[in-house]
């Protein structure tokens, strides 16, 4: 009895689909289905497409990159055929990176990226240097236009597919490049000047000084220091103290020659050591409103051009219309406080400055202290002084005792009002003034003086009235007398009858009266010959005091 052929179906392929480069291969096919089974492989690759037969296993022996493919299996038998297919990754080997490795900066960079192995190889490029890592990815081909040093560095191509990863390495060396680069300039004898010069590139290059073409080497007077930053290096030349032989041209050469690269020259520096103008006077210190005049004066060969300048630093300013030997103000200002240089030229287009003169316009007290008279003890005063000036201002207050002409400072009275908020008798006919300072110097004010007053009877009433200096009063008649006196907050004034206090007066106590003005009253309200005698009123401040007239009391029955 015999049965129908059953198609081949459920195709499986057994075996690992990621191989090294020598690896052998070895793929097994099964499949459910018969009788009969009929087995056959083929790859398809880039390279070519190949067929073996006959076998349900598949054996490659040192496999190498054509054998990286598509392998599928076809199963066949009399009611039909089925196939399933395995995609076999050869890891990449031989990874090769072609292009120069020296630049100069802004060439165009291109290095190409080759592997054996696949299929599908992926390419990606990074670079590490000082500066970053950057990673390109998807391309075998870098391209880098406009070179700079930043772009020098280790560039590696990494090459993956599905087997595995490889890689390889090329180091790009960029060019020195001069970044900054000094002018040239004009140096007066017998000062110094500076060169710079900072040059980049990858590695970082050295650099050498020259001048007239004659290597410069570190010296007492020729000191020559170098800075280095990652990829660059600052090389500074100074001069320490010029002569006529320093003159001359000047530039500095960077060298990465160790790296296959080109050394560079920067641009040359001319140089020219010439004798230094002067300006007489070289100082004016003066107070607003003067008149003012600088002359300058030249030793080169004539003739001579001339530009006035202002220096308030860091601002340079030009002098219009200032193009004469001599510089005058006929009335200075505040604002006219600063430097002046006077630059010469001569014919030969060398030009060279003045050591600045200095112009310094003093501040000035434009509200003097003024005297203030009529002060009693306890009533506050104050001295006020304003001054101005070019810079900032600072106040400071002097007293000067009575007979003497030289102040003591006050401390901690920096303000442009000073205030005594209790005046004293010994402070009577104390002077005060203050002195004003900024930058440009002082200003020193009048001296105003204190007057310290003594207590004042003002005003003596009787009631009833007297004639002259004299009362009579007859026996058991009322008498009242009232004083009158004037001197601050702490005056004290009271009735004296024969020298002693009359402690009744009302009054007589120490009164707080802040309108500097007290008023005390004695009365006699039935006159007896117990009160016959002198009467008097004394004022009294802090121990100084003002007595009134005599007054005599008789009485009669």
């Amino acid at each position: 009895m015999s049965y129908p052929s059953v198609a081949p179906y459920n195709v499986v392929i057994m075996g690992d689909n990621a191989y090294d480069d020598g690896d052998q291969l070895e793929l097994n096919c099964s499949s459910e289905g018969g009788p009969d089974l009929e087995y056959s492989w083929s790859r398809t690759n880039t390279f070519s497409a190949t067929t073996t037969t006959n076998t349900s296993t598949l054996t490659i022996s040192g496999l190498a990159t054509v054998d990286g493919g598509d392998y599928t299996c076809t199963v066949t038998n009399d009611a039909g055929t089925s196939m399933n297919t395995i995609a076999v990754n050869v890891a990449p080997y031989n990874v090769v990176i072609m292009g120069d490795n020296t630049y100069d900066n802004g060439d165009q960079l291109e290095l190409n990226c080759s592997s054996e192995g696949g299929p599908d190889l992926e390419y990606s490029w990074s670079r590490t240097n000082t500066f970053s890592a950057t990673t390109t990815t998807n391309t075998s081909t870098l391209t880098i236009s406009d070179l700079a040093t930043v772009d020098g560095g280790d560039y590696t191509c990494t090459v993956t597919n599905d087997a595995g990863t490889n890689n390889s390495t090329i180091t790009v060396y960029v060019g020195p490049v001069f970044t900054t680069n000094s002018l040239g300039q004009e140096v007066v004898i017998e000062s110094s000047f500076t060169l710079v010069c900072t040059a980049e590139g990858f590695p970082r290059p050295s650099i050498q000084w020259y001048l007239n073409n004659t290597i410069i080497t570190d010296s007492s007077n020729r000191v020559i220091v170098d800075t280095t930053s990652m990829n660059s290096i600052t090389s500074t030349l100074t001069v320490m103290v010029a002569e006529f032989n320093d003159s001359g041209v000047y530039y500095c050469e960077a060298d990465s020659s160790q790296s296959g690269l080109a050394t560079i020259n920067s641009d040359i520096v001319n140089i020219t050591v010439v004798e230094q103008p002067v300006i007489s006077p070289p100082f004016h210190n003066v107070t607003l409103g003067e008149s003012i005049m600088f002359n300058c004066t030249e030793f080169g060969s004539p003739p001579f051009t001339y530009q006035w300048f202002m220096i308030d630093t860091p601002i340079v300013t030009l002098l219009q219309n200032e193009t004469s030997n001599t510089y005058s103000i006929t009335s200075v200002l505040y604002n006219h406080t600063g430097q002046y240089i006077c630059e010469s030229s001569n014919s030969l287009g060398v030009f060279s400055n003045s050591t600045p003169a200095q112009l310094i316009v003093r501040p000035s007290i434009v509200e003097h202290p003024v005297a203030i008279q009529a002060v009693y003890p306890g009533v506050s005063v104050s001295f006020s002084c304003r001054a101005e000036g070019f810079s900032m201002l600072s106040y400071s207050w002097f007293v000067v005792a009575s007979g003497y002409d030289i102040g003591m400072e006050i401390e901690n009275e920096t303000n442009p009002m000073y205030t005594i908020s209790d005046p004293r008798y010994d402070q009577d006919g104390t002077g005060y003034y203050c002195i004003a300072t900024n930058n440009e110097g002082i200003a020193v004010s009048n001296t105003a003086t204190l007057s310290v007053l003594q207590p004042n009877i003002t005003d003596i009433m009787f009631i009833p009235p007297l004639t002259g200096s004299l009362l009579l009063l007859n026996f058991n008649d009322s008498q009242s007398m009232t004083c009158t006196a004037s001197g601050g907050p702490r005056i004290m004034t009271m009735w004296q009858f024969d020298d002693d206090s009359l402690t009744g007066a009302s009054g007589s106590s120490l009164l707080t009266v802040a309108t500097g003005s007290n008023s005390v009253t004695y009365t006699i309200s039935s006159s007896s010959t117990s009160d016959t005698g002198t009467y008097y009123c004394v004022a009294t401040i802090d121990g100084m005091t003002n007595t009134s007239d005599m007054y005599t009391l008789f009485g009669k029955t």
